[in-house]
């Protein structure tokens, strides 16, 4: 604990939709900005970012990841983590052309999408069914050297039984097993009653 600051996920609770306005975000940011350089600063910067992707304000999320980038932040640079939130929510609103906007986003602060930012792509494209997408993600995957994990996997494997593509399922589990990825017991399982 430095500065008497303690990040929690509570640490804003207090930025609710009755409270929260934009003074208020520029009065945070200030005060976050005196924080000791480092992990409280950082840690206080993405749990901010955090609670606003709660409160689906993903804009006033994705203006206090440029505000970190813009000053640097004492050395806290936006990293992929700092993401994960803003690509969680927008995924989970099925906001696949604004996700991408963020993804662009990112690359123009050099925070190139890790392993877990790709896997929600591959959630969002297994609940759409579009399993030509989810190829193309696993591709650009592969093509940057980034492993795929269980999670990578599990998301494919439902993507393929969504769209009762079974055969396609198989091979991913074999893949799996190939790769040396750990198979979780729903990993095999393939239902068709989405």
């Amino acid at each position: 604990m430095q500065d008497n600051c303690f990040n929690t996920k509570s640490t804003f609770d207090f930025v609710t939709d009755e409270t929260f306005s934009s003074s208020l975000l520029n009065h945070l940011l200030q005060t976050l900005s005196t924080l000791n350089r480092g992990v409280t600063r950082k840690n206080a910067f993405d749990s901010l970012i955090t609670r606003l992707c709660k409160l689906q304000h993903v804009d006033d999320a994705l203006h206090v990841i440029e505000y970190m980038a813009r000053i640097d932040a004492g050395g806290c640079r936006p990293s992929a983590t700092t993401f994960y939130p803003v690509l969680n929510i927008l995924m989970r609103q099925k906001a696949i052309d604004h996700t991408r906007c963020v993804v662009d986003f990112m690359f123009t602060l050099s925070v190139n999408l890790d392993l877990t930012g790709h896997n929600y792509f591959l959630v969002a494209h297994r609940y759409t069914g579009d399993v030509a997408a989810a190829a193309g993600v696993l591709k650009k995957m592969e093509e940057d050297g980034i492993g795929a994990d269980a999670r990578t996997f599990d998301a494919l494997v439902l993507g393929a039984c969504k769209v009762k593509k079974v055969d396609g399922a198989m091979m991913l589990v074999k893949r799996m097993v190939d790769d040396g990825v750990p198979i979780r017991c729903w990993d095999i399982r393939c239902r068709f009653d989405y």
